[in-house]
């Protein structure tokens, strides 16, 4: 195991670089529960085509992006935002993050220009395993977890970028996966 940190709410996962499953091809996921029955997270990094105004008509919504949160749920949408805004409702998942579940309240909260897009994220689905499938998948090291990161900065990158700067919190010893191609037949 490359890590020795347990996958609990608040710690983030950090794909291999060659991981398999094309929903996280390098991706980084914020985990926003953990019981005994299951891990529920979101991809930080999956930038999808679609905006806000693609899922909800309002004409007084800017272009908002929305991201691929994983492949469970992908016709529901779901968000995490920082915690001044505790109206949008959720628990707080780690420092200043919380889920959100209040729409609502969100979409006034643009309107009239209350909130940022830097202070929350959209995600069309989320990212869910059953009872101990993500404890044995970092065992498999298919994944790393980190808690060294700052929460500020996740919702600010994107992609690869993203993907990058995790595995460089975790130090030099990561470095060489951090620049490893995204195709190893092109190196």
């Amino acid at each position: 195991m490359l890590t020795e940190i347990k996958p609990d709410k608040g710690k983030i996962l950090i794909s291999e670089p060659f991981l398999a499953d094309p929903n996280f091809s390098r991706a980084v996921i914020l985990l926003a529960e953990k019981s005994n029955e299951g891990s529920l997270g979101f991809v930080l990094n999956n930038k999808s085509s679609l905006i806000l105004s693609d899922v909800i008509q309002n004409n007084k919504i800017v272009e908002i992006p929305i991201f691929i949160g994983g492949p469970v749920e992908i016709d529901n949408l779901f968000f995490i935002h920082k915690s001044p805004f505790k109206e949008l409702g959720k628990e707080i998942i780690v420092d200043d993050l919380c889920w959100g579940d209040n729409f609502d309240i969100l979409i006034n909260l643009l309107e009239n220009n209350k909130i940022n897009t830097e202070d929350f994220r959209l995600f069309l689905g989320y990212s869910g395993w059953g009872k101990q499938q993500l404890e044995t998948e970092v065992e498999q090291n298919s994944w790393l977890v980190s808690d060294k990161f700052n929460s500020q900065s996740l919702l600010l990158l994107e992609g690869n970028e993203l993907w990058k700067q995790m595995l460089s919190n975790l130090g030099e010893k990561y470095a060489h996966i951090r620049n490893f191609p995204i195709s190893p037949n092109l190196n």
